[in-house]
């Protein structure tokens, strides 16, 4: 079965006629919770999701923003389509397949019916995610970066003007974006972090769900970004490198995290012990589409930079440090499109979906793709400097 940006306007709206009737009759289920759901507005209201199953055995039987919460061994007495908001969706569509349920017709990843359904009954171009990286420059080299830090010859910081400049263009093509997300680099680094998150949020209160920063807990978010991230819809997701044993890792991360309680910020605490790491140190001996397909049934990190929307965050941070090449076909220039042609709109849906692959990077990077995965090492480790 072919992913949703490969098919043709037909074949969606053939897809959204199957689904029709589930939507309207409010008979809609989900599987696996996520920060997807729970987080952003996309969920609410139009699409009356009635229940989710989660294996966690601290939701089951309760409920959460109007939705209750099953076991995944209630699946079989479930009603109506089945939307899947895993980040690892590759599992999850195997198991169903298993179960002989149908991609596109019985269930689909949630992300994706969000595009699908917006774009064929409404002509609203709406996506899931898009990642910008308003610097580069890091606190830590982790060897095993997913963003090629260590291998940055200059870290790229976008400054503030050009961060808004390709925000408006952006959401001259997009009518609803259920997460805006900043990673790095550190994005706490950038000087006017605080500036564009709330400026994003009142130039499109009603376009942009949520911010979401991500960010390694070693910068103390200064007064004006514990503001912003009270009053705004932001939410902070702090990765947590304590296992790698980092000096003076531990207090730095404690003060961040006090920081954002003490003010009221909403955030999470996602701990890393074990990677599996991005890069090959020479090409992989791989079918280059196969491998791309894979990786985009697991977590999607679209990025959107310099006016670009690329596929792939990972792989535009390759470009910047002079990893890859990237051929004009690899992003999505929106100063090349018209936002008043809805098939200059379309190619921004498709390319948030993952139009554009497989990227130069594919042949060195393991990506999202289980089935050349080397295997895990540890989270954070550092690359030594060397010697200039």
């Amino acid at each position: 079965m072919s992913l949703l940006h490969e098919k043709s306007e037909r074949e969606w709206a053939e897809i959204a006629r199957w689904w029709r009737d589930d939507v309207l009759s409010r008979r809609l289920s989900g599987l696996a919770n996520s920060y997807y759901f729970q987080r952003g507005d996309a969920w609410r209201g139009e699409f009356g999701l009635r229940e989710i199953f989660d294996r966690d055995p601290g939701l089951q039987g309760r409920t959460v923003n109007g939705v209750t919460f099953r076991p995944p061994r209630d699946l079989d007495s479930r009603t109506g389509k089945l939307l899947v908001f895993a980040t690892a969706y590759a599992p999850v569509k195997a198991d169903l397949l298993a179960r002989g349920l149908v991609e596109f017709q019985d269930f689909m990843r949630a992300a994706d019916f969000l595009t699908l359904w917006n774009w064929v009954e409404h002509r609203r171009t709406a996506v899931q995610l898009l990642v910008t990286a308003p610097t580069l420059k890091c606190t830590l080299r982790c060897a095993s970066c997913c963003m090629s830090v260590p291998r940055q010859p200059q870290p790229r910081t976008e400054n503030l003007k050009g961060l808004l400049r390709d925000l408006d263009r952006l959401m001259e093509f997009v009518d609803h974006m259920q997460f805006l997300g900043i990673l790095g680099g550190e994005p706490l680094l950038h000087p006017d972090l605080a500036t564009y998150i709330e400026a994003a949020l009142t130039r499109y209160p009603d376009q942009i769900g949520e911010v979401h920063v991500t960010t390694n807990g070693t910068v103390a978010p200064g007064a004006e970004l514990l503001r912003v991230g009270r009053e705004r819809r932001v939410f902070f997701s702090v990765s947590d490198y304590s296992s790698a044993g980092l000096s003076g890792y531990a207090e730095k991360l404690a003060r961040t995290l006090n920081l954002l309680r003490e003010n009221g910020v909403a955030h999470k605490v996602a701990p890393q012990t074990l990677w599996n790491p991005y890069f090959s140190d020479s090409r992989l001996n791989i079918d280059r589409s196969g491998h791309y397909r894979r990786c985009l049934d697991g977590p999607r990190c679209p990025g959107f930079n310099g006016g670009k929307i690329s596929p792939c965050l990972v792989a535009w941070g390759g470009d910047q440090c002079g990893l890859v090449s990237a051929a004009p076909g690899d992003f999505t220039d929106l100063r090349e499109l018209d936002p008043a042609r809805d098939d200059h709109r379309l190619r921004v849906v498709t390319a948030a979906l993952g139009r554009g692959g497989p990227l130069p990077l594919c042949d060195r990077c393991y990506g999202g793709d289980a089935a050349v995965w080397p295997g895990p090492v540890p989270a954070a480790a550092q690359e030594v400097r060397r010697a200039d």
